[in-house]
């Protein structure tokens, strides 16, 4: 059984998210340094760590106001 948060409202959700967004860039940059070695990897994540700084992460900050 997957345990599912509930929010007490819709800015207290992006708020979370905001938080989750900002604990991946410490999972994208270990990875980044993980697969230095191997350049299709490297490229994969780096694409995941900007969509997640430069796409995920403002909208998520726009919405948590």
């Amino acid at each position: 059984e997957v345990a599912v948060p509930t929010f007490a409202s819709l800015t207290e959700a992006c708020q979370a998210a905001v938080d989750a967004e900002v604990a991946n860039f410490g999972l994208y940059d270990e990875m980044l340094t993980a697969f230095e070695a191997y350049p299709d990897l490297y490229q994969v994540a780096l694409t995941l760590r900007n969509a997640s700084e430069l796409n995920h992460l403002p909208a998520f900050e726009r919405c948590a106001g």
